[in-house]
């Protein structure tokens, strides 16, 4: 695909050079260089891949439009405009409303200054071609936006599929440890009644029975554990499984996730597992919500180590999601947190996106301040 493209924009350029150079007779020196560097810039990929920044594509946008406005100023014929259809299409695929716009307004100023200098017959034939060209690839546009959406979201999907096996595992194996080793357990109670009823030495018989239902239950346990790989987790260990099932999301969605995790001391916290925990699955949860429902394509997470707690930020650029999530995944969080003497804070603003703020309280604190974001 990105080899199609590269060839599509070299026939874009290729075609109105040889066009002037047929009916002009040539070029001079200097046109030659400046049509050989506007072409080769704006055949190459430098700054105008898909995958891109924004930052990065729009700079590359602007720079190819500046020298197709050169290069028509330098060599004037109507026919170089075709040139604009490279930056425009561009733009309109790639970039926001208000670049695309940008871009729209200034190539159609140039357009009309030009035919005002050289005047042609039927200059509006121009303006509505390149009008054509940004409204044909703005539809393109959001054709491929909602293809990547459906893309992100079945991605999601999957990595949902992946957490709710682990999630159903770990409730399996609870489940069997209750049910498995409870006999076992219920076993060495019973023996040790009777043999606290038994003189001695009558009662080492009973005490032999309930050393051999310990040890029994002891082996079935150990067995249990070593069939699941996952068990309790220490709090770093749930902040490396956090990060990696991030690093995981944003290669499954092409999700810019910035995070800016600082050291953090788990032996402050009065529950260390449970502090790393609530941090580990607030942001998976907040990351996941900010995907599916803001549709966000940035997220930034850090840390702020405050005098009585520390600060959990997870901010995202899409859609306020806040009200669309009201399910069991926050609502989870939200206890835990309380549970931490903590709280969990959301915000919400359309045109800012959706901002996560887990607070937990280090040992001697209580509970948190009442805190806005």
């Amino acid at each position: 695909m990105n080899r199609l493209f590269v060839l599509l924009r070299l026939v874009n350029y290729a075609l109105p050079v040889g066009y002037v150079i047929y009916f002009r007779g040539g070029l001079t020196l200097w046109q030659l260089l400046l049509s050989a560097m506007v072409c080769m810039f704006g055949v190459w990929d430098i700054w105008k891949k898909p995958d891109e920044k924004a930052g990065r594509m729009r700079l590359g946008v602007w720079l190819e439009l500046a020298g197709v406005g050169l290069w028509i100023i330098v060599i004037p014929n109507s026919i170089l405009f075709c040139a604009l259809i490279s930056p425009i299409t561009r733009s309109a695929i790639h970039l926001s409303y208000a670049d695309r716009l940008g871009v729209y307004f200034f190539s159609l100023a140039g357009a009309l200054f030009y035919f005002w200098i050289y005047p042609i017959d039927l200059p509006w034939i121009a303006m509505i071609v390149i009008t054509g060209i940004l409204l044909y690839s703005s539809v393109i546009g959001e054709l491929i936006r909602e293809r990547e959406l459906a893309r992100r979201l079945v991605a999601l999907s999957v990595f949902d599929q992946e957490q709710a096996a682990s999630d159903r595992e770990r409730v399996r194996i609870s489940r069997q440890l209750h049910d498995t080793t409870g006999q076992y357990w219920t076993a060495v109670i019973r023996a040790i009644d009777v043999a606290l009823a038994l003189p001695q030495p009558e009662n080492h018989v009973y005490l032999k029975k309930a050393r051999e239902a310990a040890g029994l239950g002891l082996q079935e346990m150990r067995r249990l554990v070593r069939s699941w790989d996952e068990g309790e987790r220490t709090a770093e260990q749930w902040l490396r499984y956090g990060i990696e099932s991030l690093k995981q999301m944003e290669e499954l969605t092409n999700v810019e996730i910035q995070l800016q995790l600082s050291p953090i001391d788990w032996n402050a916290f009065n529950q260390p597992d449970e502090t790393g925990e609530a941090v580990a699955r607030t942001m998976m949860e907040a990351v996941t919500n900010g995907i599916r429902h803001g549709k966000a394509t940035k997220m930034a997470i850090w840390f702020q180590e405050k005098e009585d707690g520390i600060s959990l930020y997870i901010r995202d650029n899409g859609a306020s999601f806040l009200s669309e999530t009201k399910g069991i995944g926050l609502k989870s969080l939200q206890e835990l947190a309380m549970g931490l003497g903590g709280k969990l804070l959301i915000e919400g603003v359309p045109s800012r996106g959706t901002t996560v703020h887990l607070i937990v309280p280090f040992k001697g604190y209580d509970a948190v301040k009442e805190e806005k974001l």
